[in-house]
Parts: structure tokens; sequence; C-alpha cells
């Protein structure tokens, strides 16, 4: 992955958790977050720790495992994201 794709991946993240925190359910965002994750589950080795907990966490947001990510969880990560950006 170039570092323009990873630059994009991490704004997209962001940009969904910043949906998510104010409307859990809307439509777009969970088809966003569900495109990104089965676009990039199987690349976890080439992303870094903090990329792929992003990536892993959209699970619960498309899939409705029952395990709703804390606001406080999805804040450090977006902060960790969007310092690397």
């Amino acid at each position: 992955m170039t570092h323009l794709e990873i630059s994009e991946l991490k704004k997209e993240l962001v940009e969904i958790y910043n949906i998510y925190l104010e409307y859990p359910k809307d439509r777009k965002m969970r088809a966003k977050a569900k495109r990104i994750y089965e676009a990039f589950k199987n690349a976890q080795l080439a992303l870094d720790q903090d990329l792929s907990q992003a990536v892993n966490l959209l699970v619960d947001i498309v899939y409705d495992t029952g395990k709703k990510p804390s606001k406080e969880i999805i804040e450090k990560l977006m902060k960790k994201l969007a310092f690397s950006l």
C-alpha cells in the first residue's frame, strides 16, 4: 500500500467514526464501513496497529455483533489516526 492509500484510508475511517458517534444507524455510513472492512480485512499484516484496530472495529458497526464500541475507544482511536495523517 502506498502512503497516499493509507492516508486516504485513515481519513475515511475518521469520517465513518465521526458519523457513527452522532448517528450509529446511518445507512450510508454503515455501507461505507462495510465496503472498507471487506476491502481491508485481509490486509491486516500491511497495516500498523492503530489502523488494523480501526478496521477491525468496523465489524461491530457493520454486522451488529452485540458489541458497541465505546465513545472513549473510538475517540482515542480517531485521535491516533488523525495525528498520523
